[in-house]
C-alpha cells in the first residue's frame, strides 16, 4: 500500500485560518461559486478541494483565509497543546506552515521563535505570516544546534514588540522540532525524489535529528513540551531517535497523544503513544509525531 501511495497524485487540501475565518464559512463561500470542496474526514481544521485548480485563485486566498497544507501535517501544532501569551520556539520553521498554525491556535497573543538556517526560506514564512495575519512570529536565520549564536540575534530580529532574552535567559513554555528527515512520508509530493534516495543517509538524518534535540532540550523550561515530528515513514528518524534522547534525558517524560487528536485521529496512535499516520487510508501523507514533556 506505501508503494502505490507514493504513486498516487495527492489531494488539494488547505488549513482554514482561523485568526480570519472559520472553515463552516470557508466553505460557504465556495458552494456559492460552484466550487467543490467538503470538511477533511481526520483535521478539524481542513478542507478538501475536490476539482484541484489553481490555489491563488480560490477565494479567500489573498485574504489569509487559508493555508495549503496537508491534513497529516495540520494534527502535529495541537499535540503541542499552545495557549495565548506562551513563548515558543519552532526550530526548523521555514516556510511556515506550522508557525502559522500555532499562532492560530494561541490566538495571535504571546511569541513564536521561528529558526531556520536559510534566510530565503524564512522570507517564505514572513510571505505566509503577512498573508495570513500572523503578527506573533519572530523570524530567526541561524542554526538551531548553536543556541547561543542564534539567541543573539532576537534583539536586532524584524519583530513585533515582545520579549528578547539574553542567551542565559532562554526559556520557552513550547518546543516543536519539525526535524529534517528522509522526507519518505511525503514522496508523492516529489515522485522524482525517489531516484535520488539513499538508505545510508538514514544515519546522517538521525545524527542531525539527534544534535537538535540536544541543542533545544535546554531552552524549554520546567514543565513545558516538547513534540518532536517528522515526515519520515522511518523508525530510525522517529521511535529510534526519541527513544535514544529519552535515555540519555531522565528530566524528560513521553506523554501519549491521545489527548490532543481529533476523534478520527485516535487509530493513529502507536503503542509508544506517538502519532503515526503511514499507510492510513485517508490519503494523507506520512507523518510521525512524539510529545514529551520536561518534568524537572
Amino acid at each position: 500500500m506505501a508503494c502505490e501511495g507514493v504513486s498516487v497524485a495527492p489531494p488539494l487540501t488547505l488549513r482554514v485560518n482561523y485568526l480570519i475565518t472559520t472553515r463552516e464559512a470557508l466553505l460557504e463561500t465556495f458552494a456559492q461559486l460552484g466550487i467543490a470542496a467538503k470538511p477533511t474526514s481526520v483535521s478539524p481544521f481542513g478542507i478538501l478541494i475536490e476539482d484541484g485548480g489553481s490555489v491563488p485563485s480560490l477565494p479567500g486566498f489573498h485574504e489569509g483565509s487559508f493555508y495549503v497544507e496537508d491534513e497529516a501535517a495540520q494534527l502535529i501544532p495541537p499535540l503541542l497543546d499552545p495557549r495565548p501569551g506562551d513563548i515558543v520556539l519552532d526550530a526548523c520553521a521555514a516556510p511556515g506552515g506550522k508557525s502559522t498554525h500555532l499562532a492560530d491556535l494561541m490566538h495571535n497573543k504571546g511569541t513564536i521563535y521561528a529558526v531556520d538556517r536559510k534566510g530565503a526560506r524564512l522570507e517564505l514564512l514572513r510571505s505566509n505570516c503577512h498573508r495570513l495575519g500572523v503578527q506573533i512570529v519572530v523570524p530567526i536565520v541561524g542554526d538551531i544546534r548553536q543556541p547561543r549564536e542564534w539567541v543573539r540575534t532576537i534583539g536586532t530580529a524584524e519583530s513585533p514588540s515582545v520579549q528578547k532574552p539574553k542567551v542565559a535567559d532562554l526559556s520557552v513554555d513550547r518546543i516543536l522540532v519539525d526535524a529534517p528527515c528522509s522526507g519518505l512520508g511525503v514522496l508523492r509530493r516529489h515522485p522524482e525524489a525517489k531516484w535520488r534516495k539513499d538508505e545510508r543517509a538514514l544515519p546522517r538524518h538521525q545524527a542531525l535529528q539527534c544534535q537538535i534535540l540536544e541543542a533545544v532540550a535546554p531552552c524549554l523550561r520546567p514543565g513545558g513540551v516538547l513534540v518532536y515530528s517528522t515526515c519520515s515513514t522511518e523508525p530510525e528518524e522517529n521511535e529510534h531517535v526519541i527513544e535514544r534522547f529519552c535515555r540519555v534525558h531522565a528530566e524528560f517524560q513521553r506523554e501519549s497523544v491521545v489527548s490532543w487528536l481529533p476523534p478520527a485521529a485516535q487509530g493513529f496512535v502507536t503503542e509508544q503513544g506517538a502519532l503515526s499516520t503511514v499507510g492510513n487510508q485517508f490519503s494523507m501523507d506520512g507523518f510521525y509525531a512524539a510529545r514529551l514533556k520536561k518534568v524537572l
